[in-house]
């Protein structure tokens, strides 16, 4: 449920534009749009613009009444995004965090960030770096995850990766 005028709400269906996209967007997809109906910008669907890189998978916050006030979604040039559905139409968007290594490259959020309640009030919103889309081929990346599974004391895929040796590989889903 989203507020889109003065005490005017609405259902919608809340999605990224994807990670093969030009751009990145969150649309607001109405539900009660009558089949046959076409689609019509401001009026049976919205769209919230941010930069230019593909947005991943939105969490989402409700208020106690149900009504969105918050959406967070990372993109693949490392910014997490906060949507503020807290007003009406047109609705805010702010870059909040911009990840980057210690080489100041940007990392990025493909996956749908997490929320967690905070113990002193509000949220944490949690979300991790990397991609597993498209071409490897990032020495980094592979330092990073070879890394963790040693931290991890995952002898097996540490065995694996080493087998793999490091980049550059391609993906076997990539038809590219």
């Amino acid at each position: 449920k989203v507020r889109v005028r003065k005490d005017v709400y609405r259902r919608f269906a809340v999605v990224a534009n994807g990670l093969n996209a030009e751009g990145g967007a969150l649309f607001l997809l109405a539900l009660d749009k009558p089949h046959g109906e076409r689609w019509r910008l401001n009026n049976n669907y919205y769209r919230v613009k941010t930069g230019p890189g593909s947005l991943s998978a939105p969490v989402l916050l409700n208020d106690s009444d149900g009504v969105l006030q918050y959406a967070y979604a990372g993109d693949l040039d490392g910014n997490l995004w906060r949507f503020d559905f807290s007003g009406a139409a047109p609705w805010a968007v702010d870059k909040l965090f911009a990840a980057r290594d210690a080489g100041g490259r940007y990392q990025p959020i493909s996956e749908q960030p997490l929320l967690a309640y905070a113990k002193g009030g509000g949220y944490m919103i949690m979300f991790g770096t990397g991609q597993l889309i498209g071409r490897f081929g990032d020495q980094d990346s592979y330092q990073a995850t070879l890394a963790l599974a040693r931290a991890a004391n995952d002898l097996d895929s540490v065995a694996k990766l080493e087998a793999l040796g490091p980049p550059p590989w391609t993906n076997p889903r990539d038809p590219g």
